[in-house]
């Protein structure tokens, strides 16, 4: 007669005889989707709730037989309790985009995150080394600066999962950050050194210099 299921989910068929006088039934306070049905002499409540809750809602409903010929109707109660599923949204004008590309060294823009339902927490994998996800209150923000040191466009996917749901469903949301590189330029000690002085008709020491990082050309000028 007592159930406690998730939001979204189907409460297990209760069934009750109906005898004696009665011929048949009527029940309040049942939460919405869920309802009581006669088939012979057996009542059964069944179905899914479907309010959208945001934190644990408790259903007392109350079965009443009819039918008594002016006698005493029987009566039986019971309870529902639906705990909320974990929520999570990203709000665009509360909090820069969910994918994001920037530079070597450069820091994101924060992310927020609006944490709700029967959530109470929540965490992040996937993000690049230096970029960390921190609640406060209900607000859930990812912050900081890669530092990787990358030769090559790097993609991270990154993956927050609410938490403390009371067992039921957890609220996912994704998004990507791309990081691309720096350009690098390195001098090779064993070829010329960058600085020279020669005289007028000598060809300088050949200068090696490696182009690396995100870095597809040089120009030199001077």
């Amino acid at each position: 007669m007592d159930q406690t299921l998730c939001e979204g989910d189907s409460i297990d068929p209760i069934e009750f005889t109906i005898s004696g006088g009665a011929t048949g039934a009527t029940v309040t306070g049942l939460p919405a989707g869920v309802t009581g049905s006669l088939s012979g002499s057996v009542f059964t409540i069944s179905g899914v709730p479907t309010d959208d809750i945001s934190s644990p809602q408790l259903y007392s409903y109350t079965i009443d037989t009819t039918g008594s010929v002016g006698c005493d109707e029987g009566q039986l109660t019971g309870t529902i309790v639906v705990n909320p599923d974990g929520d999570i949204a990203h709000d665009p004008s509360n909090g820069s985009m969910v994918d994001q590309t920037l530079c070597e060294g450069e820091a994101i823009d924060p992310i927020e995150f609006a944490i709700s339902g029967g959530a109470t927490g929540a965490i992040v994998t996937g993000l690049p080394a230096g970029v960390t996800g921190s609640l406060f209150g209900s607000v859930f923000t990812i912050s900081g600066i890669p530092t990787d040191d990358i030769s090559s466009p790097q993609l991270y996917t990154y993956t927050i999962d609410t938490t403390g749901s009371a067992g039921c469903e957890e609220g996912q949301l994704t998004g990507t950050i791309t990081v691309n590189p720096d350009g690098d330029i390195v001098h090779d000690p064993n070829s010329g050194a960058l600085d020279q002085t020669l005289c007028e008709g000598e060809p300088i020491e050949d200068i090696i210099i490696t182009i690396g990082g995100g870095a597809t050309g040089v120009s030199v000028t001077g």
